[in-house]
């Protein structure tokens, strides 16, 4: 989610962390939704970026020069157990990546 600069945004996390006048995303782990509360320590826990188009890296970098905060699209949040195989997709677009990642999340009640 990107806001502009100065943007006043309701956010609908159940906690959020700020950094620099920004409200940033928790950790999450895409696949399992395991969270730090979750008897996981925060460094378990890793960014994965993934590859964006000509187009989408153009306006990612004018956002950046004109002050806009949020977590990325492209940038997603793994546990220590999931972020190998994330890293293996990295090379994807995002969207792609994103979605061949989904299908390896567990159902609810399934075992970690």
């Amino acid at each position: 989610m990107l806001t502009p600069p100065k943007a006043v945004v309701a956010l609908p996390f159940w906690r959020i962390l700020a950094y620099r006048g920004a409200a940033l995303r928790p950790p999450m782990c895409f696949i399992c939704l395991r969270t730090p509360d979750d008897e996981a320590s925060f460094s378990s826990f890793e960014t994965i970026r993934f590859a964006l188009t000509p187009q989408e890296e153009a306006a990612s970098r004018e956002r950046d020069r004109e002050g806009w905060v949020g977590h990325p699209s492209e940038v997603e949040w793994f546990c220590h157990e999931h972020s190998a195989l994330a890293r293996k997709h990295s090379h994807l677009h995002w969207r792609e990546a994103m979605e061949l990642l989904a299908q390896q999340r567990r159902q609810p009640g399934e075992a970690h």
